[in-house]
């Protein structure tokens, strides 16, 4: 019965390592996915910077696939403020799956640590007795 037991918590422990294992390879793509953020963001910024430098008279061009066209800076820049906003939310959203993870990970931690102690008590009481039966055997002797 014991060893049943055993059986079935080492499952559960080896479950929890593996979902861990989700939780880091998941924080991973998601701090890939704030890395590529922050580039854009900062990219953007600088366009944004570059267009309020522009003078009166002074020409705008966007590149729409291979050709440039002239755009009103105006409107140049409201497509970068809307692009800033578009990433800002992304970036929120990404934090807050980043937080998520954080806490659930922290729960199965807490989890595979607890089931890691209660499963080496039962180590050490199965070697105890182990030993008592090995101690009894050679005292019958």
């Amino acid at each position: 019965f014991l060893s049943m037991v055993r059986e079935e918590q080492v499952a559960r422990f080896t479950k929890l390592q593996n979902t861990l294992k989700s939780f880091q390879k998941q924080y991973r793509k998601l701090q890939e996915t704030v890395e590529k953020l922050v580039a854009q963001e900062n990219e953007s910024r600088m366009v944004l910077e570059e267009l309020e430098q522009v003078k009166e008279g002074q020409r705008v061009m966007k590149l729409i696939g291979p050709c440039l066209f002239p755009q009103p800076v105006k409107e140049a820049a409201e497509t970068i403020e809307t692009r800033l906003s578009l990433i800002s939310r992304q970036f929120k959203a990404v934090q807050d799956k980043i937080a998520s993870i954080e806490r659930r990970a922290k729960d199965k931690q807490r989890d595979a640590a607890l089931l890691q102690n209660i499963l080496q008590q039962q180590h050490a009481l199965e070697q105890k007795t182990q030993m008592s039966k090995k101690k009894e055997l050679e005292e019958a002797e």
